[in-house]
């Protein structure tokens, strides 16, 4: 939905949720395929929200073209990221913290 793309800063005057037609469409495709809801746990971010959760000062996120998913307790990430690579350019695994993070360019 367009509700978990937005930004989730807790600035009042905030209201960032521009995202990449491709990365929302990947986003989507990934879901379609894995056949279950897959929790985002980050999308858009603006520039002060990316600084507050130490975000690379270049982030994908910032433009719209980024997306964060929670690895489901079912999943190991290694097969869940290599499903990821189907739709994504760019999958990258936080094992530590069990997420994905993937973008397009």
């Amino acid at each position: 939905t367009s509700k978990e793309l937005m930004c989730r800063c807790s600035y009042k005057d905030c209201n960032h949720s521009y995202m990449f037609y491709k990365t929302v469409d990947s986003a989507q495709r990934f879901r379609n395929f894995m056949k279950e809801s897959l929790y985002i746990t980050s999308a858009y971010r603006c520039q002060r929200h990316n600084e507050d959760v130490g975000g690379h000062i270049d982030s994908y996120h910032k433009k719209g073209h980024a997306i964060d998913f929670a690895v489901p307790q079912d999943y190991d990430i290694d097969y869940f990221a290599d499903k990821a690579r189907m739709f994504f350019d760019v999958v990258i695994k936080y094992p530590n913290r069990n997420f994905i993070h993937c973008h397009n360019l």
